[in-house]
């Protein structure tokens, strides 16, 4: 399980792939943020994702998520949303 390992770096600002499996609409990714806010992850997360379906950017702000990206990265927007993230 990767939560403990999450814990155990304790990053101050977590990029997460919402598309890391085959499973539809980032359910995987979904369940990863679920879990890192249910066990006391308080750190920034910002999420990125192939879909450009709005549903899953709101489900991920609902978990916590202050920025969802689309892919290909911006590096630029990044860049300037790690910025302001780690303020």
């Amino acid at each position: 399980e990767v939560v403990p390992q999450i814990h155990a770096q304790a990053p101050v600002i977590l990029l997460v792939n919402l598309d890391s499996t085959s499973e539809p609409a980032g359910e995987e990714g979904m369940s990863l943020l679920q879990k890192l806010r249910q066990s006391g992850y308080a750190g920034k997360i910002i999420a990125y994702t192939e879909r450009p379906d709005r549903s899953v950017a709101v489900r991920a702000v609902q978990h916590g998520v202050s920025d969802v990206l689309s892919k290909p990265l911006d590096l630029m927007l990044l860049k300037q949303i790690l910025g302001r993230v780690a303020r």
